[in-house]
């Protein structure tokens, strides 16, 4: 266990150290990784878990600062309007407003229990579901019949 976690601490100390935004905060959050300038709410999700986990686990409360500063850049995605958060930033500090994926809607939830998010989750159903037919555009499937989300999203939203 010791091992995986000494692991753990490394990988979330390279992220801190090489991908932390303290200069446009808010939204703050953690770049996206690779020297790039946008961020990804997904990411943000998974570095604020990581962070949370680590906070538990290692013992060292400091974690849960980073913990916050990614889930404040999450909060800013929040488009409380329609009820969904965006796909991140395309840099630093302007969302990303071309493409709104399922997991951050469903991740978020879980990651924050927080129900002021569980609108995300109608919103996945109401806009993310599509008409498996023939005609439905993008449907992979080429058969007819149901409703059906993307395979990989159905396990999150169930």
């Amino acid at each position: 266990m010791q091992a995986y976690l000494d692991g753990a601490v490394k990988a979330a100390t390279y992220i801190e150290s090489t991908a932390r935004d303290n200069v446009n905060v808010p939204p703050g959050g953690y770049y996206f990784g690779n020297g790039q300038s946008n961020k990804s709410t997904e990411h943000n999700i998974d570095v604020y878990a990581l962070f949370t986990l680590l906070g538990k686990l290692s013992g060292n409360s400091s974690w849960l600062d980073g913990a916050q500063h990614a889930r404040t850049f999450v909060q800013a995605m929040f488009d409380a309007p329609s009820g969904h958060f965006w796909t991140g930033t395309s840099d630093p500090t302007n969302i990303f407003y071309n493409n709104s994926p399922e997991d951050v809607q469903t991740w978020s939830y879980l990651a924050f229990q927080d129900p002021n998010y569980a609108v995300s989750l109608d919103w996945v159903k109401t806009n993310l579901a599509t008409t498996d037919t023939t005609f439905a555009f993008n449907n992979g499937w080429g058969s007819t019949g149901g409703l059906r989300l993307r395979v990989s999203g159905v396990p999150m939203l169930a």
